[in-house]
């Protein structure tokens, strides 16, 4: 059966659990892991048929593996791979379906895969996003906007939403903007959480129409990564400090930027998270591929699971005294690494670091087309001129060198995936490989 979820009923004393996890001991955070990992473990061979076929491959049994070190000695696992799985193989075999909630990955790199949790388990999610939120300043009272790709729908129809406790509320970036104008007005959000591509497109809104009654206490942003130029745009439109947070479907909040600046914290009592550079531990700094295994995932396990994502990994305590690790931000998808037909790797940053810099440029897309081409999209601004085109293209050109050919083209607006989200910097090449 699952272990170390909790029930409804013990929500209030499990997230007061997860708040002082967060000052434990490096060795009492370490033996919490042990035992969490060997628990998921045991269970995952025992109970679902994908990790029992991976660990009798490799000759493992479950008591091999006692720490989060010994976990190298078991393939990585891809969403590519388990795509090819029946879905029987995946889900514990104790599981009917019948209480559990489906939920699907954006598809970015592919076709949307299902991920399925217990309530229990989707409740600790949520609790987890609740501690990050509340160590970056949010109050349980607070009018909470959420600006993604859902609508309101039965929303704050919990007891204690009407009492004026946990009250949220949802900004659809589908809409047109004008609309997402009006329900933040309406709302008044104190607390707001967005894709920053949609947060950055408000921020501006407000800045050009002279708005100031939308200003929350807290932007807390995360789905994309979040850069430098878009930062201080929604800092200046909403007029509040920005926390950036890096989750996905399969593990919900992974890590989320610490108040001081240091680094983001990963939320190690429930994840572990392995930065890898050709199979090897990264050093403190590199930039790596992570992998991730859930320690509280048992309807369906994820273990050396790699997300395709790129991060480096941190050093040393942080000032704030929360002992959880840090690691730096997400700098996009392996995806999004524009690789070059000479094998160079160029990351999205430094077309990010160099397009926002220039003046004219409302909005922006890389896209790698072929190997060899690269085709960049631009949103004027009122600052647009010919002469921007032609900037823009001699700098991607010089970051490629003669290893690509850059096109630049304006247009009025930017296409979003189909999980809502925007891709500033994206690899059509690498997203066809990994498919």
């Amino acid at each position: 059966m699952m272990q170390h979820v909790p029930d409804v009923v013990y929500i209030p004393f499990w997230f007061y659990q997860l708040r002082r996890n967060l000052y434990l001991p490096p060795e009492r955070l370490l033996d919490l892991q042990r035992r969490r990992l060997a628990a998921v473990v045991r269970h995952a061979y025992e109970h679902v048929p994908y990790y029992r076929r991976l660990f009798d491959r490799v000759g493992l049994r479950p008591e091999d593996i006692r720490s989060p070190d010994d976990l190298r000695a078991l393939p990585v696992t891809t969403k590519a791979v388990l795509r090819e799985q029946p879905k029987q193989a995946l889900v514990a075999l104790h599981r009917d379906g019948h209480n559990d909630i489906s939920v699907m990955t954006s598809g970015s790199t592919g076709m949307p895969f299902q991920i399925r949790f217990s309530r229990q388990e989707h409740w600790l999610k949520s609790l987890v996003f609740l501690r990050a939120f509340t160590e970056t300043g949010y109050r349980l009272t607070d009018r909470q906007a959420m600006v993604d790709r859902r609508r309101d729908e039965g929303q704050n129809r919990w007891w204690f939403q009407r009492w004026g406790i946990f009250r949220k509320y949802h900004v659809c970036v589908y809409d047109d903007l004008d609309v997402q104008f009006a329900r933040l007005r309406q709302i008044r959000p104190q607390h707001i959480h967005g894709y920053p591509s949609a947060l950055k497109c408000l921020a501006q809104a407000l800045i050009e129409r002279g708005v100031t009654e939308v200003r929350p206490r807290v932007v807390c942003t995360g789905a994309e990564v979040l850069d430098k130029g878009t930062r201080e745009t929604i800092r200046r439109g909403f007029g509040a400090p920005i926390f950036d947070l890096y989750s996905t479907m399969e593990f919900g909040n992974i890590a989320w930027e610490c108040p001081t600046g240091t680094g983001y914290h990963i939320n190690s009592d429930l994840v572990l998270v392995e930065f890898l550079v050709d199979g090897r531990p990264a050093r403190p700094g590199e930039r790596a591929e992570l992998v991730c295994t859930s320690l509280f995932s048992y309807t369906m396990p994820f273990i050396r699971y790699s997300l395709g994502d790129v991060a480096a990994p941190l050093a040393g305590p942080c000032p704030c005294g929360r002992g959880f690790p840090l690691m730096g931000p997400v700098e996009g998808r392996l995806v999004d690494l524009i690789v070059l037909p000479g094998g160079r790797k160029v990351s999205p940053y430094q077309f990010m670091a160099t397009i926002r810099e220039i003046p004219g440029i409302g909005q922006f897309q890389v896209v790698q087309e072929a190997p060899a081409r690269i085709l960049v999209r631009i949103v004027p601004d009122a600052k647009f001129s010919p002469a921007t085109l032609a900037e823009v293209e001699a700098c991607c050109q010089r970051i490629v060198a003669q290893e690509a050919q850059v096109a630049v083209v304006a247009t009025e607006s930017l296409p979003l995936e189909p999980s809502g989200k925007f891709r500033a910097v994206k690899s059509e090449v690498q997203s066809a490989s990994q498919t």
